[in-house]
């Protein structure tokens, strides 16, 4: 998967994915791991976004024996055909700002002083652009783990719900095979992953390969929400994807096996 690599590093700069800054995260399924993430399992993933990346990269290292076909759809395409059949409420909430994510999710900052919490609306236009961040899934984590402040309405509830059935009508479904490589403009193309079984063999277990890419051109043009540090934890060199076209043991943040970033 080296191409895999080089076509990332070429097109934004890879942002770290984990606590120990690894830029690389191999997504297979840890379902035995406590506290696994949720791509780093086997069962499916609704439409969402990737708010920590302008670019989004899943290169195909295996596919499974049965199922993980992965969908996209275009953000903008879903929204104007709620609008076309009535659901101008559901479209209007969805770029309001009172949706939060827990922000350990996110990027390390100084507890101290700081709300855990911060407010990413699924969708706003700023710049002439439209920008998606959605991600129902996280929007309810947080409203569990923070009720009060993070409390989510009957209706905001409804225009996820629409969201994702109207998003499921117009996606595109793809299998990768291995060697592929998929991009996604990350503002405005969503993805999902349907439910997957692993067989038995090392060779039939699914492995993608995830690269999160930064765009100084889109992070000037983007709204204030999105102004967050990227990054898990303190003292990320910012050089550290150098490493990946000329290896420095000192800023070669990529595990060395899929099995060391599942979380």
């Amino acid at each position: 998967m080296a191409q895999n690599l080089m076509v990332g590093v070429h097109l934004g700069r890879p942002l770290p994915q984990s606590p120990d800054h690894s830029l690389i995260n191999h997504v297979i399924n840890h379902a035995e791991t406590p506290q696994v993430r949720d791509h780093a399992t086997s069962a499916s993933m609704g439409f969402h976004s990737d708010a920590q990346a302008d670019i989004l990269q899943l290169g195909c290292k295996q596919q499974a024996v049965d199922g993980g076909t992965s969908s996209i759809v275009d953000a903008g395409s879903v929204l104007l055909k709620m609008k076309d059949r009535g659901y101008i409420a559901e479209v209007a909430i969805l770029q309001q700002l009172n949706f939060y994510r827990d922000v350990t999710r996110y990027q390390f900052v100084d507890q101290t002083g700081c709300e855990p919490y911060m407010a990413m609306p699924p969708f706003s236009v700023y710049n002439g652009r439209l920008w998606s961040t959605f991600n129902g899934n996280h929007y309810e984590l947080c409203n569990r783990k923070y009720p009060t402040a993070c409390s989510l309405s009957d209706l905001q509830r409804q225009a996820i719900r629409v969201f994702q059935q109207t998003a499921q009508e117009l996606e595109l479904q793809l299998t990768l095979q291995p060697g592929d490589i998929l991009l996604l403009n990350n503002h405005t193309m969503l993805h999902a992953r349907s439910t997957f079984k692993d067989g038995p063999e090392p060779h039939q277990r699914r492995h993608l390969i995830r690269l999160w890419l930064g765009c100084e051109e889109m992070a000037a043009l983007a709204p204030p929400h999105l102004g967050f540090e990227r990054c898990y934890g303190p003292s990320f060199d910012p050089a550290a994807y150098h490493g990946l076209l000329k290896p420095q043991p000192a800023l070669f943040h990529v595990p060395s096996s899929s099995e060391d970033s599942g979380l």
